[in-house]
């Protein structure tokens, strides 16, 4: 989404709605960008702050769903 320029922000606020429609467990967005726009969600700058947390975390019987813009590199979260 980084490469959507102005209308990044807005496409950012769409997927807190989103998610806030639902009723998760825990959500931990990823992109400096989450910060500009209220919500109450664990913010981590980047893709190795967020695998840090998760390592700390270690869930188990848990359902994860990463989804990212590929300038954000999410796949390190896995590595």
């Amino acid at each position: 989404m980084m490469e959507l320029g102005i209308e990044s922000k807005n496409e950012h606020a769409a997927i807190v709605s989103i998610i806030d429609k639902y009723n998760w467990e825990g959500v931990v967005l990823v992109g400096k960008e989450f910060r500009e726009i209220p919500n109450k969600y664990i913010i981590y700058e980047n893709a190795s702050q967020a695998k840090e947390w998760l390592k700390k975390l270690h869930p188990e019987n848990a359902h994860i769903l990463i989804k990212g813009s590929r300038a954000i590199q999410m796949e390190k979260v896995l590595e």
